[in-house]
């Protein structure tokens, strides 16, 4: 959908302003406190019709859920230079926010126009940043996670960059900042991984010390980290290597090294796949993997929200793990791990309290545009 000239002209980003560290009206407390709840759908919820899309976020909505962790693909959205398509993550946003979820956007991946070298161009993602937020800013999106998986070639799309990752974040933190002070800019969440000598992944202990090198430490104010660890649970007296909760405590150690004690962690992606793969679970133990995240969370310093990876099974496949994740099954029937989810939501802090990042710098303000007319 071609965006219009008055639109285009409705927000300047502008780092020329005045500096304010007055106070902001941010994120009901409760949904940043540590164990909020919430579900990361992945990218098949731009692609369900209407019906499917409501049934599933109702079935979020009804289990406790606070907020939608949702995809914002560069290469859908913009597939050539200026030419937007803006009508799926529009419906997906509308659609969440009628249900009641706040919404976690995600920007992620690199149309094949935009990169150099195999990484993302800087100045092109930066182009598609201040669009997406002139677009989604005045509807009320607060929280932008910049990139899923980065420490993988697999999301990067080539081998990991940290110094060229942390000039995506900085672009973005300055732009949303810019216009939305009070807004959250979380660093794209870590997969579980150990150092790989070809240079295909980085454990997320060393993306993050890299990216602290490159000058990353001020521009972000939550960081992602998605502790997978199945087929064992996060309680696992024995963490193997890649056990993920052993990478989410070697990244909140890092944090703390940097003088960071007050960035959170947030878990947004965390789960098991069912079915009949190799390290496919029991429905038992993949709810018993979500109680322990929420439990987790709660009982440890420094943590944020966790988001359930996923709400709804992609297909029917028992052997393709992928496809399995979800808490309910493909045809909507729940699985023990949805009234897992239920338990755990009931117990998390509701207050009215609003809370703006905690990261203390003062920084270069705006005000939030008004919505194009």
């Amino acid at each position: 959908m071609r965006r219009a000239a008055a639109a285009a002209a409705a927000l300047v980003i502008s780092t020329a302003a005045v500096c304010s560290c007055g106070p902001g009206p941010g994120l009901p407390a409760d949904l940043v406190a540590p164990g909020s709840p919430g579900v990361s759908t992945g990218y098949e919820i731009l692609e369900l019709t209407d019906a499917d899309l409501q049934r599933e976020l109702t079935v979020y909505r009804d289990a406790g859920a606070r907020w939608l962790r949702v995809d914002l693909d560069w290469p859908a959205v913009e597939p050539s230079p200026g030419a937007w398509a803006w009508d799926a993550p529009d419906r997906v946003v509308t659609a969440a926010q009628e249900a009641g979820l706040e919404v976690l956007l995600v920007p992620t991946k690199s149309p094949d126009w935009a990169r150099a070298r195999g990484r993302p161009q800087p100045a092109a993602f930066a182009r598609f940043m201040e669009s997406a937020v002139q677009r989604y800013g005045p509807r009320g999106v607060r929280a932008w996670e910049i990139w899923n998986e980065e420490n993988t070639s697999t999301f990067w799309q080539s081998p990991p960059d940290p110094a060229h990752y942390v000039r995506l974040l900085s672009d973005a933190y300055r732009i949303v900042h810019a216009a939305y002070p009070d807004a959250w800019v979380v660093f794209g969440g870590l997969a579980p991984a150990v150092d790989d000598p070809q240079g295909r992944w980085l454990s997320p202990t060393t993306f993050l010390q890299r990216a602290y090198a490159a000058g990353a430490q001020g521009r972000f104010d939550a960081i992602g980290v998605h502790p997978y660890s199945y087929p064992a649970t996060p309680s696992q007296s024995a963490l193997p290597v890649r056990h993920g909760y052993r990478d989410l405590e070697g990244v909140r150690r890092a944090l703390d090294d940097h003088g960071d004690q007050q960035v959170p962690v947030w878990v947004t992606e965390v789960g098991a796949p069912t079915g009949s793969a190799p390290r496919a679970v029991s429905p038992a133990t993949q709810a018993r993997i979500v109680t322990e995240a929420f439990e987790y969370a709660r009982s440890h310093p420094g943590m944020g929200p966790v988001f359930v990876y996923s709400g709804r099974d992609r297909g029917v496949d028992p052997g393709d793990p992928e496809l399995n994740f979800g808490m309910v099954d493909r045809d909507f029937r729940p699985k023990p791990a949805l009234e897992a989810f239920r338990s755990q939501a009931a117990r998390a802090p509701r207050r009215a309290r609003r809370v703006r990042p905690r990261t203390g710098r003062c920084r270069s303000l705006m005000r939030s545009p008004r919505r194009p007319r």
